[in-house]
């Protein structure tokens, strides 16, 4: 390989390496800078079934009587 074609090669890693940093950068900042939105109250009813799933699943291994 000559000196001419390796200086090229290293042109165009250089130019790929510019272009792929500043569009990283550049999505980074769209995705840190965009309002989030806010969670709306998350359902009591899905806590409570949960509530019931662990007492049951804790009634049936005794793990729930030390709790007691």
């Amino acid at each position: 390989m000559s000196l001419l074609h390796t200086h090229k090669q290293q042109q165009q890693f250089w130019a790929y390496s510019k272009e792929r940093d500043t569009a990283l950068k550049k999505a980074l900042q769209n995705n840190f800078t965009r309002p989030i939105p806010t969670f709306p109250t998350f359902p009591q009813e899905l806590f409570q079934d949960l509530d019931y799933e662990y007492e049951a699943e804790s009634d049936k291994d005794g793990s729930n009587e030390a709790a007691e």
